[in-house]
């Protein structure tokens, strides 16, 4: 059913115009799939408390994008499903090899609340 993807962390367009979010595709088998167009953000910050931030604002961008609709138990339920991966490393300062890698999968399914 209405099984569309879309990046809902795509930049604002010039002007401050948002543009619809563009669809993205999966490839592959239904046991090793992949998804292609999707975007990619770093983080930035040299402290944690920064990181946390930078992390707070693209989560809250990509949260605004997500399709609601109100029903009778909630005013503003979500009518979509979100699926963020969160890559996590942490790199030598002084050679840039990696040292400690990990990734988080969240999700948030429609109408939970």
């Amino acid at each position: 059913y209405n099984e569309q993807l879309r990046d809902l962390l795509t930049e604002v367009g010039p002007g401050g115009v948002q543009h619809e979010a563009p669809r993205l595709k999966t490839t592959g088998s239904t046991s090793c799939s992949k998804l292609e167009g999707a975007v990619s953000r770093d983080i930035p910050g040299e402290t944690a408390d920064a990181m946390v931030k930078s992390l707070q604002e693209i989560l809250k961008s990509g949260q605004s994008q997500r399709a609601t609709s109100a029903t009778a138990v909630h005013g503003s339920s979500s009518r979509s499903h979100l699926v963020m991966s969160l890559t996590l490393s942490t790199r030598d300062a002084a050679t840039g090899l990696l040292q400690r890698a990990g990734k988080l999968s969240l999700v948030d399914l429609a109408g939970s609340e």
